[in-house]
């Protein structure tokens, strides 16, 4: 079990961001974090940075989470994991569609985002090792 990750969170607030470190934390992971305000500042990121997992919101400014998703896939011959994350659950089909490997909810109670981040981990742990 790989309990080191290198993760890229992209969101516009920071306190999200924090929020999902944090929850990240609870699950036992160590992680190295970058962290982007979009998704153009994310694929900036992405020239030095090789994360195990990529974590985007879908609502951001300059380029947003779907476009950002869509340069991923399009550039790049890896395909890292990525979870796309939003307060309006009716864009989960469309990105999932897209290619994204999975979604959550933004607003989901603390202990809640844990569990699922916990159980997230695990599935992609076989596609990161």
């Amino acid at each position: 079990m790989k309990n080191f990750l290198n993760i890229l969170l992209v969101d516009d607030d920071a306190d999200d961001r924090l929020l999902l470190q944090e929850a990240i934390s609870s699950t036992g992971h160590i992680a190295h974090y970058q962290f982007a305000e979009n998704g153009q500042d994310g694929l900036e990121k992405l020239h030095d940075f090789r994360p195990d997992i990529i974590f985007s919101d879908i609502q951001m400014p300059i380029m947003n989470g779907k476009s950002f998703l869509h340069a991923v896939r399009n550039q790049f011959n890896d395909p890292v994991p990525f979870v796309m994350m939003s307060s309006v659950g009716e864009e989960e089909h469309e990105v999932l569609s897209l290619g994204a490997t999975s979604f959550f909810n933004k607003h989901l109670h603390f202990n809640e985002l844990c569990h699922l981040l916990r159980q997230l981990l695990h599935t992609l742990e076989s596609r990161i090792a």
